[in-house]
């Protein structure tokens, strides 16, 4: 089978330390590629590339879609040292107490979140000292069925340690960090959202969505 030629565009620093903007590379269409290996392809072709783009942070889109990003938290996460490494992926499900779920929304006060985020992760640290390194990522805005919404990573010498760990972050932010998500039914209609509402006449089912708690 013949290889299928696709563009990288690079920008930024990435374009400078490659001297182009773009450039095109054969991939085999009887492959399914991830994130990382995507990755691994293109630091095949660059290894200039490779020291840059574990040390710093970088986004990664196919037809002008991001990427995952639960590929680069497990990158983040693995070292030489690390004997083990444990994730949480949480997803949007279809259904909720049976009522069809056709995405979720998420919103935050993004500087408390994050402020929070950080304390969690230290809270981590001392509660499992034996972890080396951890990741999280958080989706805000819209996610669709079967979409990452939230990602943990956690990296350590032995097993036991990473596992708890995992489940206490898990536990933690959905308990503490300030994020909150509406969940949007199959008889929502997204035009609902314009009209306007009175005591006499109104279009807009409130049954059709519900604010939640990132629980």
């Amino acid at each position: 089978m013949s290889s299928i030629q696709v563009t990288i565009l690079y920008f930024g620093r990435l374009r400078e330390l490659v001297g182009t903007s773009s450039e095109k590379l054969d991939f085999d269409p009887s492959i399914s590629y991830t994130s990382q290996t995507i990755l691994v392809r293109i630091i095949e072709n660059r290894p200039i590339l490779k020291s840059f783009l574990i040390s710093n942070c970088f986004r990664l889109a196919v037809d002008q879609e991001y990427l995952p990003e639960s590929d680069f938290l497990y990158r983040r996460v693995v070292s030489p040292s690390s004997g083990a490494v444990s994730s949480f992926i949480g997803i949007t499900r279809d259904n909720f107490e049976g009522r069809r779920v056709t995405r979720l929304s998420y919103e935050a006060y993004e500087p408390m979140a994050l402020k929070e985020l950080n304390r969690l992760c230290d809270d981590a640290r001392r509660k499992f000292v034996n972890i080396e390194h951890i990741a999280i990522s958080h989706r805000l805005g819209d996610v669709p069925i079967s979409d990452i919404s939230v990602a943990i990573y956690v990296s350590g010498p032995h097993r036991r340690d990473v596992l708890d760990a995992v489940s206490f972050l898990i536990e933690q932010l959905k308990a503490n960090i300030p994020i909150w998500k509406k969940e949007f039914y199959e008889d929502y209609n997204d035009n609902n959202k314009n009209n306007k509402s009175n005591d006499n006449n109104s279009n807009i089912s409130t049954s059709s969505y519900s604010w939640k708690e990132n629980r």
